[in-house]
């Protein structure tokens, strides 16, 4: 049996549940999971080594069926890990990211929990 050790309950998103890295958008993925803390989310890209030390971005968290769209919220890669080993000769694979948010205003907490609330279909 594994023993949670987070702080913040995480919650399984919905479909069509979305998360954009702001560093020129190479990495826009379906979200896994999210929390009032930070979210997972997984996306198809080239095969490249991450150091996530110190890596501070921003993300975009949008639902495409119903035009939910927080944009601009602070965040630090804490993972970035493959999915799976490519099949020799393709540059693609799937790959997870972990993010934790950084201070958010009170706009985006709000919208935050807005998102929480309404699109995510129970907790992990």
């Amino acid at each position: 049996m594994t023993i949670e050790r987070r702080k913040y309950m995480r919650f399984l998103a919905k479909d069509n549940s979305f998360a954009a890295l702001r560093n020129g958008f190479k990495k826009v993925g379906k979200i896994d999971d999210i929390s009032i803390n930070g979210l997972g989310f997984s996306y198809l890209g080239e095969t490249t080594e991450v150091d996530t030390t110190g890596h501070f971005s921003e993300v975009d968290i949008f639902n495409s069926g119903n035009g939910f769209y927080l944009s601009n919220v602070p965040c630090r890669i804490v993972y970035e890990a493959p999915d799976s080993i490519p099949d020799e000769g393709f540059l693609l694979r799937m790959s997870r990211c972990g993010l934790q948010f950084g201070e958010l205003n009170g706009s985006q907490l709000e919208q935050l929990e807005l998102f929480i609330e309404n699109y995510t279909a129970g907790s992990l």
